[in-house]
């Protein structure tokens, strides 16, 4: 048994016993240097946080909502998929 962190709720906790995984397992497709993290709020936050553990460059697209989240997380760069201005 592992005690759980002050700032860590039971709901959040029994999260990462399954996105954890998910997000290692999807970095371990491949290596590159860099990642498009689409959506970063669940595994997305997690693939996030394990991609700048393991040195990537990590790119969040993100909506307006979730770009505060997606930096505090350690997203390099994060741009918004609601825009309508992509470069093509």
């Amino acid at each position: 048994m592992i005690a759980l962190p002050t700032n860590l709720g039971e709901a959040e906790a029994t999260a990462l016993l399954s996105q954890g995984p998910t997000a290692v397992g999807l970095l371990n497709i491949n290596t590159y240097p860099s990642v498009l993290v689409l959506a970063a709020r669940g595994v997305g936050s997690l693939l996030v946080q394990v991609g700048k553990n393991r040195g990537l460059r990590v790119i969040a697209a993100v909506g307006s909502v979730e770009k505060k989240a997606a930096l505090a997380s350690g997203a390099d760069v994060v741009v918004s998929y609601v825009e309508t201005d992509w470069v093509q």
